[in-house]
């Protein structure tokens, strides 16, 4: 487990395991390997997109479930990570949008993206558990384009190429979606502040 993450209890994760048996018919072992590698960062990704525990222990589910009824379509020689990260993308997209009506006007942010190479590092802010729950606050209110970005490249260690092809766009996309987030998670981060 990363140290930031959060992950399931084992309490919650034997109920998932043994709920998602009854579902399970012809490849328990490598459906339950899969499951048990990949739950904690999953359950993690979903939890900071949604920032509720319960949410995100739903969009697990219906990731899980989504990859047993589909496994036998994929090819299991290779790796499965990108195409459950999809799908829970996807499921907390789409949760996000039944959950609230879109703000067309918090999508369109004004041209000005440049943060100043002299303020410290966004890692070197982050100090204390209370400024760290507010960056993940202020990370998961910003429209998704930015802040499932910024959940990977922080909280899960990907890099640029990585994001890009879990999101099936160009690393030049990722990084200038990126930047653009780190820039009004920075001015969200000062009204915060003051």
């Amino acid at each position: 487990m990363r140290p930031n993450s959060i992950g399931l209890t084992n309490i919650k994760r034997m109920n998932f395991l043994s709920s998602s048996r009854a579902y399970t018919g012809h490849s328990e072992q490598a459906y339950t390997e899969i499951v048990n590698e990949h739950i904690d960062e999953i359950y993690n990704f979903a939890r900071y997109m949604l920032f509720d525990a319960d949410e995100a222990d739903d969009i697990v589910q219906k990731t899980f479930l989504s990859f047993y009824n589909n496994m036998h379509k994929l090819d299991m020689s290779k790796p499965v990570r990108a195409w459950l990260y999809k799908v829970a993308r996807n499921n907390c997209l789409d949760h996000i949008k039944r959950k609230k009506p879109t703000n067309f006007s918090q999508m369109a942010p004004d041209d000005n993206f440049d943060v100043p190479d002299t303020e410290p590092s966004l890692e070197s802010k982050l100090d204390s558990a209370e400024l760290l729950e507010s960056v993940k606050r202020e990370i998961s209110s910003l429209p998704p384009q930015f802040s499932e970005i910024m959940l990977l490249k922080y909280f899960e260690d990907m890099t640029f190429e990585q994001i890009g092809e879990l999101l099936g766009i160009s690393p030049n996309t990722v990084k200038s979606n990126f930047y653009r987030g780190k820039s009004l998670l920075f001015v969200a981060l000062q009204k915060v502040k003051a």
